[in-house]
């Protein structure tokens, strides 16, 4: 069994909205993928897909996409995107799926060896301006939706939606975690759909997380195109972040790991974080 990993799929099977509009490289890419992704992964793999799976806003508008994955070798793990308005009720998302498609949130995905993969969406870290399209638009919480803020008084509204979104994303998180303690394996992986951290892998509530439960590897997507400058990539107080966007990967799934390669980790929280930093890798 091998694990991969690719993200930001943006499927346009039931919204028949293509990518071409960011750049060549997104011409027919969905197609790129399926036979990228059948030449390298077998039926007994797993492959990560850390969200925006599907341009759909309902779930029936997603179901074309997600019948697509159905018809792709291996098991697939899917974590909410910015994108992903169509994952509404976690119940009838999963009676949605196809058998070897599961939908992770505040549980985890068990890897053989007593690992793990854990995860949740993440969001916009604090202090960090995004796009109004990276924000919810009030889709969860029944608003109706971004629309241009143009004064003082909605600019504050947004950034309290953000810290809530924020703070609920990192309980998430630590739900997903703790479930993998509990059941005792290894939260060897994580993925999240935006970025843990910045470019400088800075100390946020997602790595916090991360390094007190020894997570050793951690794949994200939602960066594209001249956004990728601001990735972080390589080894950050023991936590490795690697890029799987598409655009990030070449449209192929990536190998992260396969059974019988050396792991190390721990079943239970660090008592205490290391202080040094290992180098992160420059974009």
């Amino acid at each position: 069994m091998r694990l991969f990993a690719i993200s930001d799929l943006h499927l346009p099977f039931g919204a028949d909205k293509t990518m071409d509009i960011f750049g060549p490289e997104w011409q027919n890419h969905a197609h790129r993928v399926a036979a990228a992704w059948k030449r390298v992964v077998r039926p007994e793999d797993v492959v990560l897909v850390p969200g925006d799976l599907s341009w759909g806003m309902r779930l029936t508008d997603a179901q074309p996409d997600l019948d697509f994955l159905g018809g792709l070798p291996g098991s697939i793990v899917l974590v909410r995107g910015n994108h992903d308005y169509w994952w509404q009720s976690l119940a009838r998302v999963r009676q949605a799926l196809p058998p070897n498609v599961f939908a992770l949130q505040n549980d985890f995905y068990p890897l053989p060896g007593g690992l793990a993969v854990c995860g949740t969406r993440g969001w916009t870290l604090p202090g960090e301006e995004e796009a109004d399209e990276s924000r919810d638009c009030g889709v969860e919480n029944g608003a109706g939706g971004c629309g241009d803020r143009t004064g003082a008084g909605e600019d504050q509204a947004a950034q309290a939606q953000d810290r809530k979104i924020y703070a609920r994303e990192l309980v998430r998180l630590e739900l997903s975690l703790q479930a993998a303690v509990k059941a005792g394996r290894r939260p060897h992986f994580a993925m999240l759909h935006y970025p843990p951290t910045g470019a400088r892998g800075q100390e946020t509530g997602f790595t916090q997380l991360l390094e007190r439960y020894r997570v050793k590897l951690c794949v994200y997507g939602h960066l594209h195109g001249k956004r990728r400058a601001g990735a972080v990539r390589g080894v950050v107080r023991g936590v490795e972040y690697r890029l799987v966007a598409c655009d990030a990967v070449g449209f192929e799934p990536v190998l992260l790991w396969e059974t019988g390669a050396a792991d190390a980790g721990t079943s239970a929280p660090a008592d205490a974080r290391s202080d040094t930093t290992a180098d992160a890798a420059s974009s």
